[in-house]
């Protein structure tokens, strides 16, 4: 059985990574989210659905003004907790120009 195991997993290039890094519980988490479309395909998916690419903002002092943040909060990369739950102590205001 555990050969048959090492090779369905070389076998398959994802599941091998997979293993490499995690476990079980890894390999499902994947799966589920691979049954869901990927983002990109949301717009032929949803008609009239417009989907604007980027990579979040940068605070810079002659930016646009962030005034549409505003109704938001920001939770810095750093303050991320792997497990477990999410402290939202660590929300802080957006930036006044981004």
């Amino acid at each position: 059985m555990h050969w048959l195991f090492q090779r369905d997993c070389l076998a398959d290039e994802q599941l091998w990574k997979i293993y490499w890094w995690g476990g079980h519980r890894d390999e499902r988490l994947v799966r589920k989210i691979e049954a869901f479309p990927r983002l990109i395909q949301l717009p032929e998916r949803l008609p009239g659905l417009k989907l604007h690419l980027g990579r979040g903002f940068e605070v810079t002092k002659t930016g646009s003004s962030s005034d549409w943040l505003k109704d938001y909060r920001e939770l810095p990369a750093k303050s991320l907790v792997r497990y477990g739950r999410q402290s939202l102590k660590e929300l802080r205001a957006v930036p006044a120009r981004v």
